[in-house]
Order: structure tokens, then C-alpha cells, then sequence
């Protein structure tokens, strides 16, 4: 594998992952914006125990979901499109 492929796979995909870790942030300042509620922490397999969420907090995470989705797509298809770049150029 040429070192340009490689690096450009491996910014991509550490890009992708660092912005996703930092998003990760967000719910956890915008508690009054998101409505959510905070409660005696007595259910199990939640993933915020002391907080029940609001319906815009549900929102957000199924708007995250989707966009995580596109953007892997996206990167995916940008890795393909970058393998196919050096791959012409390798056989000239």
C-alpha cells in the first residue's frame, strides 16, 4: 500500500472518530434544552442512568444516529474513491 493511500485513509477515519468522541459532549450541557429530567438512579441498562431524557433529547440521538450513518458512508466511499486514485496512478 502506497504511504499517501495510507495516510489518507487513516486522516480520514481518525477525523471521523474525533469528531463523533467530541459530539459526545453536547447532551451533557444542554440538559434544560433537552427537557431531561433528573431521577433517582433505579433502572438498569440505561445508558444516561440519572437523567430521564425529553422527547427533544430523543430526537437529537435519533438525528446523530443517521448522520453518524451518512458520514460513514461518506467516508467509506471517500477511502474507495482515494484506492482508486492511486491505483490508476500506480499502473501508468
Amino acid at each position: 500500500m502506497n504511504t499517501k493511500l495510507y495516510l489518507g485513509i487513516a486522516i480520514r477515519i481518525f477525523i471521523f472518530f474525533i469528531i463523533w468522541m467530541f459530539a459526545t459532549y453536547i447532551p451533557d450541557y444542554l440538559r434544560d434544552f433537552f427537557n431531561d429530567v433528573y431521577i433517582y438512579p433505579d433502572k438498569d441498562g440505561q445508558f444516561d442512568v440519572y437523567w430521564q431524557w425529553g422527547f427533544r433529547h430523543r430526537i437529537y440521538s435519533f438525528m446523530v444516529f443517521f448522520l453518524f450513518l451518512l458520514s460513514l458512508v461518506n467516508v467509506i466511499m471517500s477511502i474507495f474513491k482515494l484506492i482508486l486514485k492511486y491505483d490508476k496512478e500506480r499502473a501508468m
